[in-house]
């Protein structure tokens, strides 16, 4: 007979007609588990224990639907995991198990880089049963705090959650479901049995060889007796007691405390309990002041309170009686608790937010809003917070702002009264205020700031704005341009501003001066990205950045349209993910800045909105490297040198008339920053129309349509209809001009069909006026009426010239 009787008895409770033999695999080359006959002998555990390499492995499922046995596998055979790890991710199932009264055992493994925690059932039990068993300790593990990063996946495989650190562990959870499975008896090999020390406080243990594993015993894990379970805790709560700690806390002489007494009464009680009022006023009266008043019970409602908050806030002042609720519930309230002295609002597209510190306000179906709200609950109650206590928590905050009064949120720049402010969105989310006297750190703007794809600017330094032609690849006049454009953004957030359009041969640094102007005045994720693909994406690109910013950009066909309304009208409007009717719209401008563009290919109505700067190729290059090293040194100067610009010509731009364009707010800046500057007055306006009609001109001479009509009205006398037909007419004929090659145009600028031929002629109709003399308005049933504007002459030789019209057929 074996001296080992404790491995004696769990053979006792395997198949006892054949076992697993540990053996070398010639096939294969590789050791492996292979079929013996009979059961597992006394003789059998004598060699095992003094073999070296044919170990035993028992079968888990005698019968293949019950067993034994839970074996909690951590084996590390490729050895990726340090052993403080293993061992860390051992301890939280022990802790989980002594938690439980569940006696175990935790045994080397034989190939010396793992552990085994064995569990042995007093009566076979399904392994469906069972396995589900040890998957909710492995849960309930993962969700301690000694494991507060990594989760278990149902599957047998626990990872961290932190971002880039996917360190994977397999535990294997035998039984595994059908079939025969084997697990090697203890004490093969490497293996030996461990002695587990708890520490006094029970949440903290090491363990170490056994001094006697011949003598050891294990205690199996009996059945519960039928019947009702007794309480764990047969404590009652006591509203009484609990008040009565938490007004050796409160002041009723105070009247925040007053006030504060009542709201979590109301809170954990209802308003309606006679209990709680009587008891708040007991407790205040002695101390009676001006501010008592029977009606402030009804008026001290707050349902942002948690009911748990009286129950919590009175065990901190001491009370040891029982709560109310049970875990889950308890759990949940604890959560809801986390938004009591949070400020929550909503802004323009019914978004909730809350604000979490002093100028940080953070979107409630946001990751980082989620975040805090983890770190929040866990240093309150010492334990990680259940995903759907979270959920529950972000639904609450959009229930709470529902009927709320929206609050303007603005992203980097904001304007109240005669000042603006610029948000740094660094780490102490920082904001600058500007006005004529100067610019300065404001600890308390009137206004409130978010994030959203935001990076951090720095705290702006006294600089000289000459030193932006030396990084920008531009001469002093497009400067201008570029300048005004900028000062629009901050001066006059949300209002319309022009799309700034850099342009120049390659190699001229578009891009550099895109990324430039960028990290200026709103640094953010993804500045230099391409044009978005659809009007939804735009949509975010607007929501979530002060500046809209492309480059690389060889069409904007597409969202010509939404381009013009986010510039000058504003307004967007998409459907919510996962809903069918619910609509998220967002009426607002933005600045926008496009790197890499031929205005000559778009419509006239996005040209109306484009402000272009051209710029030079440098006289020598710079590595990238060494660029960005300069710009980045250079920032807090440049933004000083920007905001000290603003400062200067703050009080002048009312006083500036608003020109020819519809961009009158930035006519008028560009007016006072010329001027500042040194240039001329009435320079800034007559230069940005020149640079108009020379974008307008080049767009004019591509455009198909534009060279068709002008075909049409060639050699005719001022003030005279020279045409009247319809779209469909128009078209057909102009086919019929290219097919003969009496109109030569671009294929791809040709409409497809006379509706699209109706459009075009309808937007070139400002195009034709301005640059050709010819007036367009519509006759009866929908045609179009051509007329020569007086005073002016159609020459066809302007025409032949350029190349569109050719005064014979080609052959």
């Amino acid at each position: 007979m074996s001296d080992y009787k404790w491995l004696l008895e769990i053979a006792a409770l395997m198949d006892q007609t054949k076992h697993k033999r540990r053996d070398f695999n010639r096939k294969t080359s590789k050791f492996g588990y292979f079929d013996r006959k009979g059961p597992i002998t006394s003789e059998l555990i004598d060699e095992h224990i003094r073999g070296d390499e044919n170990c035993i492995g028992g079968l888990m499922l005698p019968d293949k639907e019950k067993t034994h046995f839970l074996v909690f596998d951590f084996d590390d055979h490729e050895k990726k995991t340090s052993e403080s790890i293993i061992a860390g991710r051992v301890a939280a199932v022990c802790d989980v198990l002594q938690d439980s009264n569940i006696p175990y055992f935790v045994v080397r493994s034989g190939g010396g880089h793992g552990y085994h925690v064995w569990i042995v059932f007093e009566t076979a039990k399904r392994s469906d049963t069972v396995r589900s068993f040890g998957q909710k300790v492995l849960q309930r593990a993962t969700d301690r705090s000694v494991w507060p990063n990594e989760k278990y996946d149902g599957r047998g495989a626990i990872w961290s959650l932190k971002s880039g650190d996917r360190e994977l562990l397999k535990v294997e959870l035998l039984p595994k479901g059908s079939g025969e499975q084997t697990v090697a008896l203890p004490l093969a090999r490497k293996g030996y049995l461990c002695k587990v020390n708890f520490s006094e406080d029970g949440s903290c243990f090491v363990w170490e060889k056994h001094p006697d594993p011949i003598s050891f015993t294990f205690e199996k894990c009996k059945d519960k007796p039928p019947g009702r379970k007794k309480a764990v805790d047969t404590r009652r709560e006591n509203p009484d007691a609990a008040f009565e700690a938490l007004a050796t806390k409160l002041d009723p002489s105070s009247y925040d405390d007053w006030f504060r007494m009542a709201m979590y009464l109301i809170a954990a009680f209802g308003i309606e309990s006679e209990w709680a009022e009587k008891r708040w006023w007991e407790w205040s009266e002695p101390h009676s002041t001006d501010h008592r008043d029977r009606n402030k019970w009804q008026q001290c409602r707050n349902t942002k309170i948690s009911p748990i908050t009286f129950w919590k806030k009175a065990q901190e002042a001491g009370y040891e009686g029982a709560l109310p609720y049970k875990s889950t519930e308890q759990r949940r309230l604890t959560t809801l608790a986390l938004l009591e002295g949070v400020r929550l609002l909503r802004d323009e597209i019914n978004e909730p937010y809350a604000e979490l510190g002093p100028r940080r306000f953070l979107p409630t179906r946001s990751q980082e809003f989620r975040e805090e709200m983890w770190r929040r609950f866990y240093e309150a109650e010492g334990t990680i917070a259940q995903t759907t206590d979270i959920d529950a928590l972000v639904a609450a905050t959009g229930a709470f702002t529902s009927k709320a009064d929206i609050e303007p949120i603005h992203l980097r720049f904001a304007a109240c009264g005669d000042k603006r402010y610029l948000f740094l969105a660094d780490t102490d989310y920082g904001v600058i205020e500007v006005d004529s006297d100067g610019w300065r750190a404001c600890d308390d703007p009137p206004v409130i700031f978010r994030v959203g794809d935001s990076l951090p600017l720095p705290m702006p330094l006294e600089g000289a704005i000459e030193d932006l032609l030396g990084i920008l690849n531009v001469d002093r006049e497009n400067m201008i341009f570029v300048l005004a454009w900028m000062l629009t953004a901050i001066y006059f957030p949300g209002k319309q501003c022009p799309i700034l359009l850099l342009d120049g041969p390659a190699g001229s640094g578009k891009s550099s001066a895109l990324s430039t102007i960028i990290k200026l005045i709103d640094p953010k994720i993804g500045a230099e990205a391409g044009p978005p693909k659809s009007e939804d994406d735009l949509f975010v690109s607007a929501y979530n950045g002060a500046i809209v910013s492309f480059d690389n950009v060889s069409s904007l066909a597409k969202l010509s349209d939404a381009l013009c309304r986010l510039s000058t009208r504003g307004g967007l409007r998409k459907r919510m993910l996962y809903t069918n009717f619910d609509v998220a719209a967002m009426d607002a401008r933005r600045p926008i800045v496009i790197a890499g563009i031929d205005p000559t290919m778009y419509e006239q109505d996005l040209l109306e909105r484009i402000v272009r700067v051209d710029l030079h190729k440098p006289e020598e290059y710079v590595e990238d490297s060494k660029f960005e090293q300069r710009v980045e040194q250079l920032r807090p100067k440049l933004l000083g040198a920007i905001l000290s610009l603003l400062s200067r010509v703050m009080d002048q731009v009312p006083n500036q008339p608003s020109g020819w364009s519809r961009f009158g707010s930035f006519t008028q800046l560009g007016e006072c920053v010329a001027r500042d500057l040194g240039f001329a007055p009435g320079w800034f306006s007559n230069e940005y129309r020149r640079r108009f009609e020379e974008m307008s001109a080049e767009s004019a001479d591509a455009d198909s349509v534009v060279s068709y009509v002008s075909k049409m009205a060639a050699n005719q006398r001022s003030g005279v209809q020279f045409r009247e037909a319809t779209a469909s007419e128009l078209w057909e004929e102009m086919r019929d001009q290219i097919r003969s090659g009496h109109l030569v145009v671009p294929d791809s600028d040709v409409p497809p069909n006379a509706r699209a031929m109706s459009t075009r002629i309808s937007r070139a109709q400002s195009v034709l006026s301005r640059e050709h003399g010819i007036s367009v308005s519509r006759g009866t049933k929908r045609s179009f009426i051509f007329r020569c504007q007086e005073g002016s002459v159609i020459e066809l030789e302007k025409y032949i010239s350029n190349g569109n019209i050719r005064s014979e057929p080609t052959r």
